[in-house]
């Protein structure tokens, strides 16, 4: 029928009364489709999670290596589907699910079977093993659950289930959070681990598996793993920055340069390109660490070079040798009374900014010797950098381009931080002799090995000499009989002359 439907009378509806209709009684309270639960996830995007009874992996992780997934995995000996009991608690725990788990649609094989075994005119749980074996193997034949066969979710021998598996889809993301994602299998744990002990022993044993689990569970070990490695590299390159520069302090200068570079690539990755921490990005973050500490290195290394102020000491030891007063003098002998005189407060301000004056001639000349030295050499090798890094930005791959925009971003954070904020510091506060406390304790320590390897290698020698010579003497000395010439005996003990020598 298509069309409005019209009734029409011989009298055009004049004679028609409305003389009512039955009146239905109504149920309950509320609307009746309030009762369904809603669901906050579209259902092509929900997880699915697979919950595993009878197997047992044995696959390890391998340093070198892949793993064989085929040999990985056996059957749970104990396990004994044809068992009632077994039966039972695997009905149980597709019927008990909790609220929080949030299932939004259950492939449970075991419902489908007991309707089939009803069906059959036959009581579930089985009780023999037997007409379980028979029973099983025609269902697996003949059975639906969902629309995939039943037999997909069974592992069998023969007509005897060894395993088999549950499938259930819950009302998560599958491209959720990692948090939600670890809260969620937090609740799986703790509800397949509470099912396991009030189980019985041949029904124990399940387990469940997600890729959700999978990729959150990699998400937050990736970011974790990520920290620990970024503080081990930044202490292991303040070590080697300790050994290059000799100094605690331009170490630091450059450990901190180097921390603002990795902050700042952070921030390009997260907020500015908004990528999702993955493998690539943390590759990125952890190689190219390289190209944040280098050009603060140089430039903290040129710092704290000795060849900083050897300019400046040869221009001013003539200066120094002119005006140095000659012996008898009288402009010597005022300048001694002056300097003895020298106690007031004026003074002492005046030794001071003279000090200060000079703290900051040295830290001016050690800097500009940096920027003369190695400025111009780290700024041409950062252009030359972003200059292989722009091709990178036009591939097709992904990860191409990511690395590219990495190097580059990482490559303009280094040399500005290099030869802005870190040259500012060392303007500041760097240190005038770096070194200056280092190389004394060193020169200690190595004069203490030194002295410590001599005087064993000597205490060596000398209780060899030792016992060569306590050798050659009792080689030498004769068995000389009682009452002989030259000795005298005492009982058994015989005493033997020598010459004294000349």
């Amino acid at each position: 029928f298509c069309g409005e439907f019209t009734c029409n009378s011989p009298h055009q509806l004049a004679d028609w009364a409305d003389v009512g209709g039955p009146r239905l009684p109504m149920t309950g309270s509320g609307r009746l489709l309030q009762a369904a639960p809603q669901w906050s996830v579209p259902s092509n995007l929900r997880a699915k999670i697979n919950i595993v009874f009878g197997i047992e992996v044995t696959a390890q992780p391998k340093i070198l290596g892949t793993v064989d997934m085929e040999q990985g995995w056996n059957f749970l000996p104990r396990f004994e589907m044809s068992h009632a009991w077994t039966q039972r608690n695997m009905l149980s725990f597709c019927t008990g699910l909790p609220e929080k788990l949030r299932v939004s649609d259950m492939l449970c094989w075991i419902q489908d079977f007991r309707d089939y075994v009803i069906k059959s005119g036959e009581r579930f749980p089985l009780p023999s093993p037997e007409l379980f074996d028979a029973l099983v193997g025609n269902f697996a034949q003949v059975g639906l659950t969902g629309i995939t066969t039943s037999k997909d979710f069974l592992w069998m021998r023969g007509n005897e289930v060894k395993a088999s598996y549950m499938m259930a889809t819950i009302d998560v993301s599958k491209y959720g959070s990692t948090s939600s994602a670890m809260e969620q299998k937090a609740n799986w744990d703790e509800y397949l681990n509470t099912w396991n002990l009030e189980s019985q022993s041949l029904a124990r044993g399940a387990w469940h598996t997600a890729s959700l689990w999978v990729r959150a569970d990699a998400q937050s070990q990736l970011i974790l793993s990520t920290i620990s490695t970024l503080v081990i590299v930044l202490v292991l390159a303040f070590v080697g920055m300790v050994a290059f520069t000799k100094d605690f302090c331009l170490s630091l200068y450059v450990v901190l340069a180097t921390i603002a570079v990795i902050a700042g690539l952070m921030f390009f990755i997260i907020v500015v390109m908004q990528w999702a921490i993955g493998p690539i990005e943390v590759i990125a973050l952890i190689v190219f660490i390289g190209y944040a500490v280098t050009y603060s290195l140089h430039i903290a290394h040129c710092y704290g070079s000795a060849e900083a102020l050897e300019q400046e000491d040869h221009s001013a030891q003539p200066a120094q040798s002119a005006q140095r007063p000659k012996e008898g003098d009288a402009t010597s002998a005022g300048r001694e009374a002056e300097f003895e005189a020298a106690g007031t407060e004026s003074s002492r301000s005046r030794e001071k900014s003279v000090d200060a004056a000079r703290a900051r001639e040295i830290r001016c000349r050690r800097t500009e010797f940096a920027f003369v030295s190695i400025g111009s050499a780290a700024l041409g090798s950062a252009v030359t950098t972003m200059g292989c890094s722009v091709f990178l930005l036009f591939c097709t791959l992904t990860i191409f381009k990511k690395l590219g925009a990495v190097v580059m971003a990482v490559t303009i954070m280094s040399i500005f931080v290099a030869l802005g904020p870190l040259p500012a510091v060392l303007l500041s506060v760097g240190p005038l002799q770096p070194g200056r406390r280092l190389l004394p304790r060193l020169t200690v320590i190595r004069r203490f090995l030194d002295e410590l390897s001599s005087g064993a290698a000597f205490g060596a020698s000398d209780s060899d000499e030792h016992s060569q010579e306590g050798d050659g003497r009792d080689a030498e000395m004769p068995s000389t009989p009682s009452g002989s010439h030259g000795g005298s005996a005492h009982g058994d003990t015989v005493f033997v002359a020598r010459p004294a020598p000349s």
